[in-house]
């Protein structure tokens, strides 16, 4: 059998390097120097092709994500590496793996993408699941206690705010929390329609289905820094201090809810909304202005009620504007307009595709 990587799909610079990289070397491993893993019955030569890429993909790469949870979408029996009986055949990686990085996304929208879509039929949806890692730097004063610069710091207007020692077990308790309570609030949020002017997700078969994407979320901690999109120090604020935290800078408080509307009952959560700001949302504006970057002034978080709910303001309420990452993402898959893409927060079904 043949995982096939698709060579035809948008290429970035970064992953036209790896793919040249695992090109280059798959001979080594007994593998044809064609974009073809063939596993056949030895599972080592997947072993060793892998750890030959470690040095560009490493823990981060989506690509490496999906052929690592074959297991969840196949199941055992069709993923057994280990012997000839391997039934799976040949899984097609035709959208290939996305990666947006670069310095201008330091603070926002890098991350690795993957459309997946093995599995349609005329009930089931495709996948586009974008990959976040990012590496917790965990901040100790140099004694039991210190102080630490928090986002209102500056040279002109410094901003130091009491900090001390993490207790032992509580920062690795403070980023699994962080983690899984975030990736539950933004994944499996939003379905995308698919226009139908596009073929390119529609079943076999007569008569055909055209199939939507269903948006998925993956953000987990990584080991170390160059495993990660990002790195997020983390500081463990004195009880009772307020430290204000930005993108890359957290402290222990930013998973605990926090009411920032006046005169009203609606919780924020400092982590679903700075890990929004990771996928690459801006703040919700105000006035039809949405998705506003680079302004942390007092409109940009809303101004009517409903600004001011949003997640991207000072609220936890999702709203479509925020499946704008996805649609990227489909664009540069598929080759459609962003925009084309409908977005829905109830899952909506394929529907029979009426092609001539």
């Amino acid at each position: 059998m043949a995982f096939v990587m698709g060579l035809d799909a948008p290429v970035t610079t970064a992953r036209r390097k790896t793919m040249s990289r695992i090109l280059n070397v798959s001979q080594k491993v007994g593998l044809k120097a064609n974009g073809a893993i063939n596993v056949g019955d030895d599972v080592r030569a997947v072993q060793a092709l892998l750890a030959i890429a470690a040095g560009t993909f490493d823990a981060v790469t989506g690509f490496w994500s999906v052929l690592a949870n074959l297991v969840s979408y196949f199941g055992p029996r069709q993923c057994d590496f280990s012997g000839a009986e391997a039934t799976m055949g040949t899984v097609d990686f035709k959208f290939g793996t996305l990666i947006r990085t670069g310095p201008r996304l330091a603070n926002g929208g890098k991350w690795d993408a993957d459309l997946v879509d093995w599995k349609i039929n005329p009930t089931s949806n495709a996948y586009l699941t974008i990959f976040i890692r990012i590496f917790f730097a965990k901040i100790d004063p140099a004694g039991q206690t210190g102080r630490y610069g928090d986002a209102d710091d500056t040279a002109a207007n410094p901003s130091k705010k009491p900090i001390q020692k993490w207790k032992p077990g509580e920062f690795e308790r403070y980023v699994r929390n962080l983690t899984s309570s975030a990736q539950r609030f933004w994944d499996g949020q939003f379905w995308l329609k698919t226009p139908k002017t596009y073929n390119g997700l529609n079943t076999d078969g007569h008569p055909p289905y055209r199939c939507n994407i269903y948006c998925k979320f993956d953000l987990k901690a990584a080991p170390r820094a160059r495993d990660a999109h990002y790195t997020i120090a983390v500081v463990r604020a004195q009880d009772g201090v307020d430290f204000r935290s930005h993108s890359v800078l957290f402290s222990q408080n930013d998973i605990k809810s926090e009411q920032m509307i006046p005169h009203s009952t609606v919780k924020f959560w400092t982590h679903f909304h700075e890990v929004g700001h990771l996928i690459g949302l801006g703040h919700v504006g105000t006035g039809g202005r949405t998705n506003v970057h680079n302004d942390n002034s007092a409109t940009a978080y809303g101004v009517t009620a409903r600004e001011m709910q949003d997640v991207m303001g000072r609220g936890h309420s999702r709203h479509n504007w925020h499946a704008t990452p996805w649609q990227q993402a489909a664009e540069a898959f598929t080759g459609v307009r962003a925009a084309d893409w409908g977005v829905f927060q109830q899952h909506i079904a394929p529907q029979q595709a009426l092609v001539r």
